[in-house]
């Protein structure tokens, strides 16, 4: 799962390929959104402000990791939908399975714990997974890098941005911290 993970980050279209054609591996694809998903938790955990009392802090884990899934399966769908109008024969699971893997970069959130340079950090991991998916979408689809951008993005902003912002925004803006 590992070595998957990391030819996808570096953007190895055979692996792209590979994970289209063989059904089998989509237990790699959740595998490495898992890994993703703990690490985003873990950051989050240790990097924001104490949200109060231990089921708080657990609730918080949970959600930013259900966050990740869903997202990810949210991306899959834009990807798969848009493509479909541009003629791409792609099945959601193989798109789910491609892009998947190429949440590979997604362990280095881990990285974004260390002060000063997390948030640098954060942007650069957020991009790599763009560029890995938007590659997966490509490959997967057989569409130019182009019209992989628009799924790409639009899925990239979805799960990554908007996603995280209902999901976790309550986490962060309740309304005991505005005053009322």
């Amino acid at each position: 799962m590992l070595q998957n993970a990391v030819r996808a980050a570096l953007l190895d279209s055979e692996v792209y390929k590979e994970f289209r054609e063989r059904a089998e591996l989509v237990l790699h694809s959740v595998g490495t959104v898992s890994v993703t998903g703990v690490t985003l938790a873990v950051a989050l955990r240790y990097t924001s402000p104490s949200t109060g009392g231990g089921f708080q802090n657990l609730q918080m884990v949970m959600v930013a990791f259900s966050t990740v899934l869903v997202g990810w399966m949210i991306w899959s769908f834009v990807a798969k939908a848009l493509c479909n109008l541009w003629g791409s024969e792609a099945q959601f699971r193989d798109t789910m399975r491609t892009t998947g893997i190429s949440y590979g970069p997604g362990i280095l959130i881990l990285l974004t714990t260390i002060p000063k340079v997390g948030p640098v950090v954060l942007f650069i991991v957020w991009v790599w997974i763009l560029i890995s998916v938007t590659r997966a979408i490509e490959v997967t689809h057989r569409v130019s890098l182009l019209k992989a951008a628009v799924p790409g993005f639009i899925g990239w902003f979805l799960a990554w941005i908007l996603l995280p912002v209902l999901m976790l925004g309550s986490f962060f803006f309740s309304s005991t911290d505005l005053g009322s």
